[in-house]
């Protein structure tokens, strides 16, 4: 089966994340999935695999000759669940075939336009798998799951093809970040590891935001409006004279590239009582810092106002950037890089502006960077994918394979 068939065979399936859900994986769409998956790849005669009772993938295809048996173990690994923000596409998805440019219809009112979306103009020729325009595609991340099988299955079928033994891993729930909760390193067995998670073929993203976050809460004092006077402190003007103190062009909106931001992802309360929380993000350390002291500092001077204890701020770091741990394998990025050239695209280091599950297992012991799928606008209703760059997917896994065994 070709990848773009075996992508549209899987984005049938429901696989959304629900974050409510206190189950593994979180909704019964991933475990069923997975169980496609696991018995397409044992009819490929893949003995080295199994499925745990969360819905887990883990398996192995040995080295193709007794030397390549001595390379390093290369992992592939991709999520089989989708965003929560629209549903999947069932049956609905469609071939847009040698786009010629111009919008996309995908519904009434809905384009899919180069204007929008200036990375279409990149795609004159190529066939396109799109949306209906009120779902997700699933791009993020069923291509790297099908680009991964479409590789594993032909190195089943041509046994001549020379790599080194290969690992792969398929998990669940990677949206609501607990797809590496549960990961089992033991099992995948991996010396080394790409994540297919990314949008253009041809990037790859090894620089991952320093991550933190930070829960606030405001203590109002209420009061009859009418007699309010001096009296009152009407708590959500306050979380929102908080929110001022943050500079309106350091938000997520504002940013790109290697631009770190404050995100308000949360705020509901009263005017007795407000809550708030903000994602803390930044590329450098340092930078990093600066942002809590700045929170810090807001903090600090709301109290400074309104009486000490008027808002408490409990800080949560999270991972910082993986950088300095994938520089101490260089292979990793100079040969993925030289394989994407070979691929006839340029190769191009981008930072990673969102989460993969190869930025928790690098810094488990699992150096894991990041590869573009040919899938774009992940985690909205205007997602597509292009079929020459999920081709492309398929073939840099096999140049990456047969490159690591020293072909």
């Amino acid at each position: 089966m070709d990848v773009s068939h075996r992508f549209r065979k899987y984005i049938t399936y429901d696989t959304q994340a629900n974050g409510e859900s206190k189950t593994v994986p979180s909704s019964p769409g991933q475990k069923v999935l997975a169980e496609v998956i696991y018995r397409e790849l044992q009819e490929l005669g893949i003995r080295d695999i199994q499925m745990d009772e969360m819905g887990y993938i883990y398996g192995k295809i040995p080295a193709s000759t007794e030397k390549a048996a001595t390379a390093p173990v290369l992992g592939f690994i991709a999520h089989l669940d989708t965003a929560l923000n629209f549903p999947g596409p069932g049956e609905s998805a469609r071939v847009v075939e040698n786009y010629q440019g111009g919008d996309i219809r995908l519904c009434d009112g809905v384009f899919l336009s180069p204007e929008e979306y200036p990375v279409l103009k990149m795609m004159i020729g190529d066939d396109l798998i799109v949306t209906n325009g009120e779902t997700l595609l699933g791009g993020d991340d069923k291509a790297g799951a099908a680009e991964i099988v479409t590789a594993l299955e032909y190195m089943t079928v041509h046994p001549e093809f020379e790599h080194g033994p290969v690992a792969f891993a398929f998990t669940p729930d990677e949206e609501i970040g607990g797809s590496t909760k549960h990961f089992d390193l033991e099992k995948f067995g991996a010396d080394m590891a790409y994540t297919l998670d990314g949008e253009a073929f041809g990037t790859l993203e090894y620089e991952s935001f320093c991550n933190g976050a930070v829960q606030l809460k405001f203590q109002g004092v209420s009061a009859h409006p009418g007699y309010a006077k001096n009296v009152m402190k009407n708590a959500l003007n306050i979380a929102n004279e908080f929110h001022n103190l943050l500079p309106a062009w350091d938000r997520a909106e504002h940013s790109e590239g290697y631009e770190g931001f404050f995100h308000l992802v949360f705020m509901e309360g009263n005017p007795q009582e407000c809550k708030s929380a903000y994602l803390i993000k930044d590329f450098e350390e340092a930078g990093y810092r600066r942002r809590k002291e700045k929170l810090a500092s807001a903090v600090s001077w709301i109290n400074g106002i309104y009486g000490e204890g008027t808002v408490t701020a409990e800080f949560m770091d999270g991972k910082m950037n993986m950088a300095p741990l994938i520089r101490k394998h260089p292979q990793l990025i100079d040969i993925a890089l030289e394989e994407i050239e070979a691929c006839g695209f340029p190769a191009q280091k981008t930072p990673l502006r969102g989460g993969t599950d190869g930025v928790a297992l690098t810094f488990d012991g699992l150096p894991c960077p990041n590869l573009g799928t040919g899938s774009f606008n992940h985690h909205s209703n205007f997602e597509f994918a292009s079929v020459k760059q999920m081709e492309k997917s398929v073939e840099l896994i096999l140049r990456l394979a047969g490159r690591f065994a020293g072909k």
